[in-house]
């Protein structure tokens, strides 16, 4: 079972390559590589609960589909936090496990299909080996030189766009993804407004190309540190596949081209 990484965005990869040619970046990468055990697991056992799956069969059985979609072997582990936003993440792996964290309000206010989505764009993040690159640590308290800093923001930017595309192929189709960033971006929990393709995103895509942010990274090819919009990843998603989405997941295309302005 192969992992999908034919689902990674083309500019994830070469930012990325771009990135481990600086000395800088390769020194902060071996030092990660010599602490394999950071206690990320003893650290989560303290702040959250493990959500073991004869606690939840539902979320386990979701959590297997999405494996098996993204052809992940590694065993996962799924974990659940107090908090009233809707976050999700995924801890780089330790000792043969990788980790996802749900807040209990996204688990709670999200769909099934909704959860598949989210689960499958963190696992994304595992597959395409974005832990490899510790951010955090080439940031530092003085931040990392300017023209590095530029480089990061922009290949973490891509680096959502392609755990955006393994979470479309878990979600089974544009509609639980557009839901899931509708919640995602307005904190409703879907009972007083719906939002599937048809509406949303024409919204979001005409609201991307006008604003005036948009226009400021055209102007700067490395981007900007905040990640993408709910409408950027959108177009994104509408253009990486056709729409409306094909019922079967196998029929979604390879990586291309997720918008003309920010070339894959």
């Amino acid at each position: 079972m192969a992992p999908r990484l034919d689902l990674r965005c083309q500019s994830d990869a070469d930012l990325e390559a771009k990135l481990l040619a600086e000395a800088e970046v390769r020194r902060a990468v071996e030092k990660l590589e010599q602490e394999p055990d950071l206690g990320a697991r003893r650290q989560l056992l303290a702040t959250a609960v493990r959500v073991t799956p004869a606690m939840s069969p539902r979320l386990d059985a979701l959590v297997s589909n999405c494996r098996e979609k993204l052809g992940i072997e590694t065993a996962v582990e799924m974990y659940v936090y107090p908090d009233a936003a809707f976050n999700a993440g995924c801890v780089r792996p330790e000792q043969g496990r990788v980790f996802v964290l749900l807040s209990s309000a996204l688990l709670e206010a999200f769909d099934d299909e909704e959860l598949r989505f989210v689960v499958g764009h963190e696992l994304g993040h595992h597959i395409f080996e974005h832990h490899r690159l510790p951010v955090w640590l080439l940031a530092g308290e003085d931040g990392a030189p300017g023209p590095l800093a530029m480089t990061l923001f922009a290949w973490s930017r891509f680096a959502e766009v392609s755990a955006d595309r393994a979470g479309l192929v878990c979600a089974g189709g544009l509609e639980p993804v557009a839901r899931s960033l509708f919640k995602l971006a307005s904190g409703l929990k879907g009972g007083w407004c719906r939002c599937a393709p048809a509406t949303c995103w024409p919204r979001w895509v005409t609201c991307a190309r006008s604003c005036p942010a948009r226009r400021r990274r055209k102007r700067s090819r490395a981007g900007t540190g905040s990640p993408p919009t709910p409408s950027a990843r959108c177009g994104s998603m509408r253009r990486s596949t056709s729409w409306p989405r094909p019922s079967s997941t196998a029929e979604v295309p390879r990586a291309t081209s997720w918008r003309r302005r920010w070339r894959t």
